[in-house]
């Protein structure tokens, strides 16, 4: 799981930022590749949110962004809205 932290730690502190699967990689010395499969992870798990940029030319670049969770109370629900 060392992996899966050290994404969500680029992703987490980029919280204002959307960042792209070539940014995470720079920034942790993976694979493109590798930091993609565990954008899609956390995007899956609801952990992260996925939306697109649309560049001049060329396929849309997909950008993550961190989801704040909400505090769980103690009969499973979450806190306010």
């Amino acid at each position: 799981m060392i992996t899966l932290d050290r994404v969500i730690g680029v992703v987490a502190e980029s919280a204002e930022d959307a960042v792209t699967a070539a940014e995470v990689a720079a920034s942790t010395g993976m694979s493109a590749v590798t930091a993609r499969r565990y954008l899609r992870y956390l995007a899956a798990a609801g952990k992260a949110s996925v939306s697109c940029r649309y560049g001049r030319v060329g396929a849309p670049e997909r950008v993550y962004r961190w989801r704040a969770t909400r505090p769980q109370c103690q009969n499973g629900e979450t806190g306010p809205r």
